[in-house]
């Protein structure tokens, strides 16, 4: 091997970029899931990527680089290379991923020390050799599969999805309706390794944060319109009372018109549950059991498309219309409101809290 490639400078392209000068070892790459050659490369021909090009949202406190350094330096050494791209035009191994390795080798080189299984003032590295399309899927893959102190947070899964989104990882994002975009984020999230329990969380922060997700037609969560129920209704019911654990024929004692009532909240988001089980389970609750003695409906259409939304609703309230008198005991329905959905409805009512097509029975 050339030992002044290793000391000498200024760099040539033909001097750092001559592969086969470099030391080598075999290894494997958990964020790829192959086996990659690594080369021991000189720290100084590396260097990091301007910080809007990287997948953390923060990159890794001190004292997690100096727990890495003291890691490295110890018998085991460096496990797994880092990944850098060879940037030719610049002269210089851009780093890819494996910034707390780097930074923990830059730590033992200033000491005077060096990582136990590779020669000072280097680093084991492998060479990102694929599309520059999937780096961003490599990143967020490598920030997930790190011991348990070092993955990354939910904030830092948020930012390389809002990235991937914007850079067009998932082809025609704003054209989907927000039920395939839900669904190819979800591929997307599950690709990079991402913690399937904290989707959902994810998700919601995605519709509020991409423009073209949450200016789609909006799907409701039941959670979700039991929330804004809590938050927008006009019964005097607060948020504490009415939120996310609120579910269908939970009652509140409220007063309409001067008088002391029951009222029982359904909440629906499907066309479909006006099949039969709704209107069914509000004529047990109130009628029945006199659990209740006002029924409210709370409703997104989550089933339907943007274009026929106004037609469905219209259709339930007919239905509604029609349910109430052929029930001997009387009606079970007295109120039913919807949630914004649409682009439009979004946009003019959704910051106002108001509803949609708030019919009285």
């Amino acid at each position: 091997m050339d030992k002044t490639l290793k000391i000498a400078g200024p760099w040539r392209k033909s001097d750092i970029f001559n592969m086969p000068e470099y030391e080598t070892r075999e290894g494997y790459c958990p964020v790829r899931e192959m086996k990659t050659t690594e080369y021991q490369i000189p720290l100084e021909l590396l260097r990091r990527l301007p910080k809007s090009n990287q997948p953390r949202v923060q990159d890794c406190s001190e004292t997690a680089v100096i727990e890495k350094a003291e890691q490295m330096k110890s018998s085991k050494g460096q496990t797994t290379g880092i990944c850098v791209i060879a940037n030719k035009t610049e002269d210089y191994f851009d780093l890819a991923w494996g910034n707390t390795r780097y930074r923990g080798a830059q730590v033992l080189e200033s000491r005077g020390e060096n990582i136990a299984n590779c020669e000072k003032g280097h680093i084991w590295t492998t060479l990102y050799e694929h599309s520059i399309g999937d780096l961003r899927v490599f990143q967020a893959i490598e920030n997930n599969v790190h011991d348990v102190n070092e993955r990354a947070t939910p904030e830092d899964n948020l930012k390389s999805i809002l990235d991937m989104i914007d850079e067009g990882r998932i082809p025609n994002y704003k054209d989907l309706v927000q039920e395939e975009q839900r669904k190819k984020v979800k591929e997307l999230y599950e690709k990079c390794k991402m913690p399937s329990h904290k989707f959902q969380s994810l998700w919601n922060q995605v519709k509020k944060k991409n423009k073209a997700t949450s200016r789609k037609m909006r799907t409701w969560d039941k959670h979700e319109i039991a929330t804004y129920v809590g938050n927008n209704n006009d019964y005097g019911i607060t948020k504490e009372q009415c939120n996310s654990k609120t579910t269908s024929g939970d009652i509140f004692d409220v007063q309409i018109d001067g008088k002391d009532e029951k009222l029982a909240i359904y909440i629906v988001s499907k066309s479909s549950e006006f099949g039969g089980a709704t209107l069914s389970n509000t004529n047990w609750n109130r009628n029945i059991h006199k659990h209740s003695t006002k029924i409210l409906v709370a409703a997104a259409l989550n089933d339907i498309k943007g274009k026929d939304l106004n037609k469905s609703r219209d259709s339930i309230i007919a239905k509604i219309k029609k349910w109430n008198p052929s029930l001997t005991a009387g009606k079970s329905v007295d109120r039913i409101v919807f949630v914004p959905q649409t682009e439009e409805e979004q946009d003019n009512q959704l910051i106002a809290g108001d509803f949609l097509k708030d019919t009285t029975f």
